[in-house]
């Protein structure tokens, strides 16, 4: 795959789940929790990953998750690793 078919390849995944990142973002937002205590936040992460069939390790720090990389898993098909943090609220 080259530089310009990667492009396209990826404005046409980012298109076609566009609705679906804000809604989860928004659901983020309208269920904020404290730093460290992100419960429902890991599950709701959890829920997902579930829903797309990706494996993942759940309890990592309390509320960590991590979920290989699709190389592992599909290592024919291309890899866009995305970095995901947890939104939280900085207890005061």
């Amino acid at each position: 795959m080259n530089i310009a078919e990667l492009k396209y390849t990826i404005k046409k995944l980012s298109a076609e789940y566009l609705a679906e990142f804000i809604a989860i973002r928004r659901h983020f937002h309208q269920h904020p929790e404290l730093s460290m205590e992100e419960m429902e936040t890991a599950a709701y992460i959890a829920h997902k990953l579930d829903e797309y069939h990706i494996p993942y390790q759940k309890g990592i720090a309390q509320t960590g998750i991590i979920a290989p990389s699709k190389a592992k898993i599909l290592p024919s098909k291309p890899l866009l690793s995305v970095p995901i943090w947890m939104p939280s609220l900085s207890p005061k």
